[in-house]
């Protein structure tokens, strides 16, 4: 692990992938989210009823992060045992920033709400 933090950051890749993470994020959780919720449970009252529970607020919030760490942390992995360090500490800088930006979404969209 002494590697990973010795090693350079390549800015370009670092900050290509913040984009498309953070892209990818967004569009997880805008448009992917609600479309599946919305073919599983229709737009009733019913569904409406079930899009309102917490849980269900929660994993719409926290969908992007949830399904794309797993990818990032393989490719860390992946990259870290061929060697290149530098990839692996922007995946690794990634899935933080992708942490931060999800929960900081989510307790902003839960400001001021109780359970």
């Amino acid at each position: 692990m002494k590697e990973i933090f010795k090693s350079d950051t390549n800015f370009l890749h670092l900050i290509l992938l913040t984009i498309a993470f953070g892209a990818l994020t967004y569009v997880i959780m805008f448009l992917l989210f609600p479309l599946n919720f919305m073919l599983m449970f229709g737009a009733g009252a019913s569904a409406d009823k079930l899009g309102n529970t917490p849980l269900a607020k929660t994993l719409w919030l926290l969908s992007g992060f949830i399904i794309l760490t797993p990818f990032a942390a393989l490719r860390f992995r992946t990259n870290y045992k061929k060697g290149q360090f530098s990839k692996a500490k922007d995946y690794a800088i990634v899935i933080i920033l992708t942490l931060i930006l999800s929960i900081s979404f989510y307790m902003w969209h839960n400001q001021g709400t109780t359970t």
